[in-house]
């Protein structure tokens, strides 16, 4: 019978011996069993329950290990949160963008054909907008220019 590890006492041995670990050594390995075993039976067969001991594994956890294996999932025995649940999910972007039908024919695009054609097109709300921010700027009441260098900026007058 195996002596009680003390959980105080971490040594090289106790960490080589982990399930993580020894799932890193024999993650290659196939998880063959026996066809004609039957594995309802309490432990019963030697072979396995060797298997399970050379492994350094309790039967469960190589039964955990197995199953991950076959269905694909992430061997997680301290149950820490990975996010597979949210990586696993389909992108949300694809459906929000179709949701919304595109834009077409917005002002701007109307504009830019009818001069392609030599015509004219007059867009009164923004011709309005315009003739009052140049009556704003006749008065000194407009918004400032915008600063396109670092020599324009007033910070840099200050200096």
């Amino acid at each position: 019978m195996r002596r009680p590890v003390n959980p105080k006492r971490t040594s090289a041995t106790t960490t080589e011996r982990s399930p993580i670990v020894l799932y890193r050594q024999i993650h290659h390995q196939e998880f063959a069993f026996d066809d004609n075993h039957d594995y309802n039976e309490e432990l019963g067969d030697s072979k396995l329950r060797t298997k399970c001991l050379f492994l350094g594994l309790g039967f469960w956890t190589l039964l955990r290990l197995a199953q991950c294996r076959i269905f694909s999932h992430t061997y997680n025995p301290e149950q820490q949160r990975l996010g597979n649940k949210v990586l696993r999910q389909r992108l949300r972007g694809p459906a929000l963008a179709a949701y919304y039908p595109q834009r077409i024919g917005t002002l701007k695009e109307l504009e830019e054909a009818y001069d392609a054609l030599g015509l004219r097109f007059v867009d009164y709300p923004e011709g309005k907008r315009l003739g009052v921010i140049e009556k704003l700027q006749s008065r000194g009441k407009g918004n400032p220019k915008k600063r396109r260098t670092a020599a324009e900026s007033r910070s840099a007058k200050r200096r």
